[in-house]
């Protein structure tokens, strides 16, 4: 049996063949990126992330999301739990996510990424966190 590749493995952790995936198996495929040769030009890494946190946010259903009280609404996602759990584990945030703006024009999210009330529970998500690690 061949080994897996960094890809590979990314893919079996945030795949759809793993549905019970949880911010732990986010995680995970996260810290995999490290693993991977950034002058290898077959991977883009800053692609691969943004691959996973796309995915992580397509397991919650933004868009029945009440908006009066979003810190509360989105804090029982998988994609702030898989922050939350990497925050609490002494990972540089800033470097981890990807800009909001990117973030919001992934063409992996579909019709997602077009939702006012999506689109304001992650800015308001990343207000927050930049407001807790006091960056500008």
């Amino acid at each position: 049996m061949p080994v897996l590749s960094p890809e590979e493995l990314v893919d079996l952790y945030i795949g759809e063949s793993n549905s019970a995936a949880t911010e732990y198996d986010f995680r995970k495929a996260l810290d995999l990126l490290v693993f991977i040769d950034k002058s290898d030009s077959e991977t883009d890494v800053e692609s691969l992330k943004l691959k996973i946190w796309c995915a992580v946010i397509l397991r919650d259903s933004w868009t029945d999301m009440d908006t009066d009280d979003p810190l509360e609404k989105s804090k029982d996602t998988l994609f702030y739990k898989t922050i939350e759990h990497a925050f609490y584990d002494g990972v540089d945030i800033k470097d981890y996510l990807p800009s909001v703006q990117e973030l919001l024009s992934c063409e992996q999210l579909g019709d997602l990424r077009h939702n006012p009330s999506f689109k304001y529970l992650v800015k308001v998500g990343y207000q927050h966190i930049q407001t807790i690690l006091g960056i500008d």
